[in-house]
């Protein structure tokens, strides 16, 4: 079965996902947001 560690992974990279973006979002400045 491959596919058994498959969804778990893809479950927990959509888990993070928000969480990445959000750190990312609060380490850029203003200007390299808006360019």
């Amino acid at each position: 079965m491959r596919f058994k560690w498959l969804i778990p992974a893809i479950y927990i990279a959509f888990l993070l996902l928000p969480i990445y973006w959000l750190v990312n979002m609060s380490l850029k400045t203003n200007e390299e947001i808006l360019s």
